[in-house]
């Protein structure tokens, strides 16, 4: 077995980035960073239910709003809709934004990245 030590054969977004212009490539890498701690609780990408609902698809969602995630009644029974904003304020305090939903607080607001 050959361990990736970082060479480009190793990144699995190449094909992504080669379409983009330097400035679109550096907003990539910087939501990369910024998504990388929810992914272990969260699919980006698709709609798996992990620990926490899926993000595919956020911004406009009203919070607690996908079907079949076992939402804390913080979230139920929200109005909160997802934008910038509204997550960066959340991953900051989550507790602060909805008391008693189960969302871990995060280390740094989206914009700071």
């Amino acid at each position: 077995m050959v361990a990736c030590l970082g060479g480009p054969g190793c990144d699995s977004y190449s094909e992504a980035r080669a379409g983009l212009n330097p400035a679109e490539q550096v907003r990539f890498d910087r939501g990369l960073r910024t998504a990388t701690p929810c992914w272990s609780c969260h699919d980006l990408t698709g709609d798996a239910l992990k620990i926490g609902p899926p993000l595919k698809g956020l911004f406009g969602r009203k919070a607690g709003g996908v079907e079949g995630f076992p939402y804390s009644p913080a979230l139920s029974g929200s109005s909160l809709s997802w934008d910038v904003q509204n997550l960066d304020r959340f991953r900051a305090n989550p507790q602060l934004v909805r008391p008693g939903n189960r969302m871990r607080v995060s280390e740094t607001p989206l914009r700071a990245r």
